[in-house]
């Protein structure tokens, strides 16, 4: 098995509502819908090259940048045995639909923007 694809879509209930206890409940007046689509090469026994796109759109969110996002990402995977791998994204984004906190972004938010992750892992 050298190549891998693999899809998923989501669509949570409209306008949930999130209860914690000590809390009063907090309404959320949502539409989200989730989608991504995903293929892995893998090139080596320890080494996989992969992309994927995925989408999240909130539909009754105002037409803004916080309505949707859009992510592409290319990755590199090594194995380092059965248990333990390395991982390098590259994520390519537009929109901030995911939560992104103003606290952390001073100056606003982007709409589009790129982030580099560097991963260690563990499956069993």
């Amino acid at each position: 098995r050298r190549l891998m694809a693999a899809a998923e879509y989501n669509k949570f209930p409209p306008n949930p509502t999130t209860y914690m206890p000590g809390i009063p409940p907090s309404p959320n007046p949502s539409d989200a819908h989730n989608w991504y689509v995903m293929t892995t090469w893998k090139l080596a026994p320890k080494l996989s090259l992969g992309t994927y796109y995925s989408y999240t759109i909130d539909l009754k969110a105002p037409y803004d940048q916080n309505r949707y996002q859009k992510d592409w990402t290319f990755s590199a995977r090594y194995d380092v045995n059965p248990f333990f791998y390395m991982k390098c994204e590259q994520h390519l984004v537009n929109g901030t639909a995911n939560g992104f906190s103003s606290l952390d972004n001073v100056n606003g938010l982007n709409t589009k923007f790129n982030m580099t992750l560097l991963k260690l892992g563990t499956s069993f």
